[in-house]
């Protein structure tokens, strides 16, 4: 039987991910191996990260491998609301999701004591509370010291802020285009003011700076069409109301909900030279069709 497609993208993973592995060992660096993953909303890299997990845990690898996930590094309810109230303009602000909504405080702080080898006691966050809101959760993960692997996972990791006119210069460049060309459906994008797709740029600047370099190899999960995002967030909406008594979104609320994203991914990663640049010779990208089958794979 052939293995299932998320199980088919850990599997290349893992070949990558034990080559840099053991190249650190052969240099002489025993200090964790921080890896991080970005793919879209639906792409599976909640189950590709499990089971890399997986494989790297049993034999003959026997590699301490702990997980993480961005979505665990919201800010707390409260200091999301206060974030929304800061920006009463800004609806890419208004609730979790963002760049900007993340601590990322707490994100490097936990990112710098894995990499030195200490316990910690990571976050959970728990979004059926405050009605689907969202909030932290008092419950923490464990992590025992002296991992060999740590796993980050998130939708927008490696995403990297661009030069503010070259971000303004682009955006005037679609809306002129859309004038142009009212037949094509316009870019998400062009939804938001100027001044709120700066404000997200600001908050990407702020995690390239404070924790990107704690990320030792980047793997990117790219779709082959960003309208697979849609879709694969409807099958998971589907699967989770089919088992749940059909509590969940409708499809159209779905489809809002992965309209907020959309910013995100036309502008900032889908400027791939930029974000790959930073792991030139540790990367590793692998484009996924609508069935999530593996189409390629590719180092950068």
């Amino acid at each position: 039987m052939a293995p299932s497609p998320s199980r088919s993208t850990a599997e290349h993973i893992q070949s990558f991910l034990l080559r840099h592995h053991s190249q650190r060992a052969q240099r002489g660096i025993h200090t964790p191996l921080i890896v991080g993953l970005q793919g879209p909303q639906g792409s599976g890299k909640t189950t590709v990260t499990r089971n890399l997990v997986d494989l790297l845990a049993t034999p003959p690898h026997s590699l301490r491998t702990a997980a993480l996930s961005i979505d665990d590094f919201y800010l707390t309810h409260a200091e999301l609301d206060a974030l929304a109230r800061d920006n009463p303009n800004n609806p890419l602000l208004h609730g979790r999701g963002q760049p900007g909504t993340h601590d990322v405080d707490l994100l490097a702080r936990t990112l710098a004591s894995l990499a030195q080898g200490q316990p910690v006691d990571a976050p959970t966050f728990d979004k059926s509370l405050f009605n689907g809101q969202g909030d932290r959760s008092k419950q923490t993960i464990p992590i025992p010291p002296n991992q060999d692997i740590v796993l980050l996972e998130g939708w927008c990791l490696g995403f990297r802020p661009r030069d503010q006119d070259d971000l303004l210069a682009h955006v005037d460049a679609a809306r002129r285009s859309k004038v142009a060309a009212s037949s094509s459906p316009p870019p998400y994008f062009l939804r938001h003011s100027d001044d709120n797709l700066v404000e997200i740029n600001r908050h990407l600047a702020r995690y390239e700076h404070q924790f990107y370099d704690k990320i030792d190899v980047m793997i990117r999960i790219l779709p082959d069409s960003l309208d697979n995002v849609f879709r694969w967030r409807l099958q998971a909406e589907h699967q989770m109301k089919a088992h749940n008594g059909g509590r969940g979104m409708t499809d159209q609320e779905v489809t809002t909900f992965i309209q907020r994203y959309m910013p995100g991914y036309e502008l900032w990663g889908q400027s791939t030279e930029r974000n790959l640049e930073l792991w030139s010779g540790r990367g590793l990208q692998i484009s996924l069709d609508v069935q999530r089958q593996v189409t390629g794979v590719q180092d950068f």
